[in-house]
């Protein structure tokens, strides 16, 4: 009997000691004393997951049935309601291909009978419905409940943050007539500790200079989005003015429903249960339906609703001009909103766009879902999105640059590090499943190194596993370490030799300060962001590999490949990014952005 175990703890595969098994013993086997474990991860490393799922994610958005493709399943007065849930439904739609290649990997490869114990409930629904094994559901981590004092404190700072919210409200109505007015998405999420003239202060280094020069010539209405309560202390500690989401959120809940005209809904959600879900041989219909494409009745309902109250926001408050980041995610509803209400409407790249980015890579015969001007970080963005969507040809992209560039020029003249300790800055990623094994994988290596070294571990802002860290530098005795959840990161580039990750962007703007960086190729997340293939990172698979690197890291050279990702990536590091974004929102006429849609 072989056991796979699949938990937030662990993922591995067990066999009895003297089990005879196909794969010969390597580095990531422990060998203990009545068994030996595995990692499970080594069954598919040489599976491209990304392309094999967003391949037959595409396939079946282009099955037709009963006369209708998916995208026709649920519509809206030409609204087509899937795209606003589509990168949550890849998301979990990719899960379930991922434990479904694991586990059929490795039922092919052993001979014994397999069980499995996991607390996952796609691994399990996978293991039984799909491949028919024996599995054992256990518990997840417990959570435990904080009450009392933590919850006070966060309603006290919500009404502080409702107060500041009220206050420039106010300020956005008394300048009501005075100039056009322009509605700006965004996020606590985005605001960093920066050093300003001399002064640190948070700062919104996504579309925060942009809301700044904006003023000069525009009403700006500052819609700032908080999904996360842990991040309250950003949003009262950054200085600008700005209206919190949830004021939205409350006219959402208690207007929305009465803004849909039910005779408007073309609803064919039924033709799922037609779709052909058979996949290698194997059929997934019942795990597809359960965790990738369940409750999207309601879902869509939610949808349509914010964008009908966006639509009335915009209209009540005489928007002319709509922007912000994260186009693919729930601003897209003010992106459509705008768009039927023939206002601009303009977005900033967000992140990392590549061939099989659910929210970008789009095929439709519907181009309201899209801002009519896109801002990317360079050509290589602009030529992915032209070729691989047919909706982006219709409308502009413009590149830009990268706008947190702009924060960056005050950094440029930092002195490299001159002594032979190796600075590393370690950016971290908020996946469990991604930062343990990773951790593991650094503080081996700095364990093994020959060269003094300084630490810092730098936290992404959705990253809360900060215990885990700390028990694991007591675990590994790391000497010389910080753990720093905000902080200024880019003093922190600066100050650092290396900047290691999975697939932080942080190692794009290490690069932009002349840093190489190091990303851990992790089965599951192997080159998840494309750093290695394009000659931006170093790419290792275990500690040893990593401990090499950091001991030599001050001779690394950047090769040609490096030079070339930076030019077709970042346009300019010139400092004029956010006058570039801004003088085309002031000058371009609607002709120029593609007109009425």
């Amino acid at each position: 009997m072989v056991k796979i175990v699949y938990t937030r703890e662990e993922k591995s595969l067990i066999f009895e000691k003297n089990q005879r098994f196909e794969q010969n013993h390597t580095k990531n086997q422990e060998v203990m004393q009545d068994y030996i474990k595995k990692d499970i991860y080594e069954y598919v490393k040489n599976i491209n997951i990304d392309e094999k799922a967003f391949t037959w994610f595409c396939n079946i958005e282009n099955m037709k049935v009963k006369d209708s493709f998916l995208e026709e399943f649920y519509v809206y007065d030409n609204i087509p309601l899937y795209y606003f849930e589509r990168p949550t439904i890849y998301l979990n739609f990719k899960q379930i291909l991922s434990c479904f290649f694991i586990v059929k990997n490795i039922v092919q490869n052993i001979r014994d009978d397999v069980e499995v114990e996991s607390d996952d409930n796609i691994f399990l629904d996978v293991c039984n419905h799909v491949f028919h094994l024996k599995c054992h559901k256990v518990l997840g981590e417990s959570v435990v409940n904080t009450v009392s004092k933590s919850v006070k404190d966060k309603k006290f700072k919500m009404l502080l943050r409702t107060l500041r919210g009220i206050k420039s409200y106010i300020k956005f109505k008394f300048n009501f007539s005075s100039k056009d007015n322009v509605l700006v998405i965004s996020n606590v999420m985005n605001l960093n500790l920066l050093k300003v003239n001399n002064e640190e202060k948070f700062v919104d280094t996504q579309i925060g200079s942009v809301v700044n020069e904006l003023k000069e010539d525009f009403n700006v209405f500052n819609m700032q989005c908080i999904f996360n309560l842990d991040m309250l202390d950003k949003g009262l500690l950054y200085k600008e003015d700005y209206v919190p989401f949830e004021f939205f959120m409350i006219y959402k809940k208690l207007k929305g429903k009465k803004l849909v005209r039910t005779n408007l809904i073309k609803n064919n959600l039924s033709n799922f249960e037609n779709i052909n879900w058979i996949y290698e041989g194997y059929d997934l219909k019942e795990v597809m339906l359960k965790y990738a494409f369940n409750n999207l009745e309601s879902k869509y309902m939610s949808d349509l609703i914010e964008i009908l109250c966006a639509e009335r926001f915009i209209k009540k408050h005489k928007i002319k001009k709509c922007i912000l980041t994260d186009e693919g995610d729930r601003p897209r509803c003010f992106i459509t909103a705008g768009n039927r209400q023939n206002i601009d409407t303009f977005a900033i790249q967000h992140g990392i766009i590549n061939e099989v980015s659910p929210a970008y890579i789009i095929n439709t015969k519907y181009n309201n879902i899209i801002p009519k001007c896109s801002f990317v970080w360079g050509e290589r963005y602009k030529n992915m999105l032209k070729n691989n969507s047919n909706i982006y040809n219709r409308n502009k992209v413009e590149p830009v640059g990268q706008l947190r560039t702009d924060f960056l020029m005050n950094y440029l003249k930092h002195k490299a590090n001159d002594n032979n300790k190796v600075k590393i800055l370690y950016a971290t990623q908020y996946f469990k499943d991604l930062l343990m094994p990773a951790t593991d994988i650094l503080f081996d290596a700095i364990n093994l190194m020959e060269k003094d070294y300084e630490v810092i571990v730098k936290l992404h802002p959705a990253d809360q596993y900060y215990d885990i860290y700390k028990s694991k530098v007591e675990e590994k005795e790391i000497k010389n370490i910080k753990i720093v959840k905000d902080g200024d990161l880019y003093e922190l580039l600066a100050w650092c030799d290396v900047v290691v990750s999975v697939h932080s962007t942080v190692v794009v703007e290490g690069a932009l300060l002349n840093k190489p960086s190091i990303c851990i190729k992790l089965p599951k997340y192997n080159d998840a962001g494309g750093f290695i293939k394009d000659g931006l990172s170093i790419g290792i698979e275990n500690e040893n590999e990593l401990k090499n690197y950091l001991d030599n890291i001050h001779s690394y050279k950047f090769d040609e490949k490096f030079n070339q990702y930076m030019q077709n990536n970042f346009y300019k590091v010139d400092g004029k990014v956010t006058e570039r974004i801004t003088s085309t929102m002031i000058n371009l006429t609607k002709n120029q952005l593609g007109g009425k849609i």
